[in-house]
């Protein structure tokens, strides 16, 4: 995923780049709604049960975003466009690793993810990913991070294509995000041809591939987005929209965790 982006702390919401804009990307062009804080808290998500070996996850009673939220701490909302996508994978890992830099677990250390090769297998990723409930009482001391996706497939009887994204999220919790409105409220942006072969993906997802893997199934048109979400107070601090086959631009988005209470002085 790499992206444009609109960072502020005003408290309300961030723009995404509008259509006529010139400083955007010809793909983020199409991107003109808002999307406020109010929006993000009320969103419509599905916890999993993430003990369970059924494939898919079970789903368990919807509940609105915000109450993963610690008001007082803010979050990260990965919107991930597709989990088979070996650069949805690559992306997680990296805001993976900055999420860790910034705010690191007892015994994290520097806050590195793993290295490629080294990740957890989907099993043990999913046991890690229940460990970080942020509505549990004991995560309330940093800022939650949490992974939405829009479809909960299994393509084969022992696989979940959610779980099998975790080992690149290892600091995240995924929630099922069923009703979309999120990505409703960012106007649907999809790929384009151009998008698609483009000889930078090509180069960009041959490189994530062989790191990462994944596979081709799955709703993959639809754009995802990051959100950086400070306190009521300082509002979206960012939105980053995916802009497929380019390298993440981590500066906005580091930027706005360094402003998130408790972030980690480098």
């Amino acid at each position: 995923m790499s992206s444009s982006a609109s960072c502020s702390a005003d408290g309300g919401s961030c723009a995404l780049p509008a259509k006529g804009d010139s400083s955007s990307r010809p793909s983020a062009d199409a991107v003109g709604s808002r999307v406020s804080y109010a929006d993000i808290l009320a969103a419509e998500v599905q916890p999993l049960d993430l003990t369970s070996s059924a494939n898919p996850l079970s789903e368990l009673a919807a509940r609105p975003l915000g109450d993963y939220i610690t008001p007082e701490q803010g979050a990260i909302v990965y919107l991930v466009r597709r989990p088979g996508c070996a650069l949805c994978r690559e992306d997680g890992r990296q805001l993976s690793h900055a999420f860790a830099r910034y705010f690191p677990e007892d015994g994290e250390g520097s806050g590195a993810a793993p290295a490629a090769g080294s990740h957890l297998d989907a099993h043990a990723a999913a046991a890690a990913a229940q460990r970080h409930d942020p509505s549990a009482a004991a995560n309330h001391k940093r800022p939650a991070f949490l992974v939405l996706f829009k479809e909960n497939l299994s393509f084969a009887p022992e696989t979940s294509e959610i779980r099998e994204f975790l080992p690149s999220v290892p600091s995240g919790f995924p929630l099922l995000h069923s009703s979309r409105s999120l990505y409703k409220a960012l106007g649907q942006p999809k790929l384009g041809l151009w998008d698609m072969l483009s000889f930078g993906m090509l180069r960009r997802y041959a490189s994530a591939k062989s790191e990462t893997g994944g596979n081709l199934k799955g709703e993959g048109t639809v754009k995802g987005a990051i959100f950086v979400l400070g306190t009521p107070e300082q509002g979206v601090l960012c939105s980053y929209l995916e802009e497929f086959g380019r390298d993440l631009d981590f500066t906005p988005i580091e930027d706005a965790l360094k402003k998130l209470p408790g972030a980690k002085k480098e």
